[in-house]
């Protein structure tokens, strides 16, 4: 493989890992050096792309369809040197070649009100959570404050 014979011979490559994050909870494992984006995310950031080195993109998808649909994207945006990984990562582990520990955050993240537990506690601050699901979690998204619905009238009081 191509990739392998430029990581052996310690050529600057970027390496990306398209993978969903579901798909790494089972293997939290990527090949060397490769930073995890989604095809979104690293289409929106294209300007951070080295555009001195080769651009190799992986995925777990048959025939690496998502890795080569967002190879072309960027290949439209001004990156020359991009190519989707062959095989993609189940050909890399098939042929057991060296990987690490995905550095990807591996549980989604909880939840939050944007509050710290200790503004929480005191009455701090707004929440960011403004929403109408803000209202079934017990907020009056127009007055930052606590809420209840009292069960006979549907209405809000504070």
């Amino acid at each position: 493989m191509e990739l392998k014979r430029q990581l052996d011979a310690g050529e600057p490559v970027f390496i990306v890992d398209l993978r969903h994050p579901l798909e790494i909870l089972p293997d939290p494992f990527t090949l060397p050096g490769a930073l995890h984006f989604s095809p979104e995310a690293l289409a929106q950031r294209h300007v951070e792309i080295p555009r001195d080195r080769d651009i190799v993109l992986f995925c777990t998808c048959p025939s690496e369809a998502t890795a080569a649909k967002t190879a072309m994207a960027l290949h439209k945006l001004g990156i020359e040197r991009v190519r989707p990984l062959r095989g993609g990562f189940d050909e890399w582990r098939r042929l057991a070649f060296p990987s690490m520990r995905s550095p990807t955050r591996l549980r989604p993240p909880r939840p939050s009100l944007g509050l710290s537990r200790s503004q929480h506690k005191q009455g701090l601050g707004a929440p960011i959570l403004v929403t109408p699901l803000s209202l079934w979690l017990g907020w009056d998204s127009t007055n930052f404050r606590p809420t209840h619905v009292t069960p006979q009238s549907d209405k809000l009081e504070s």
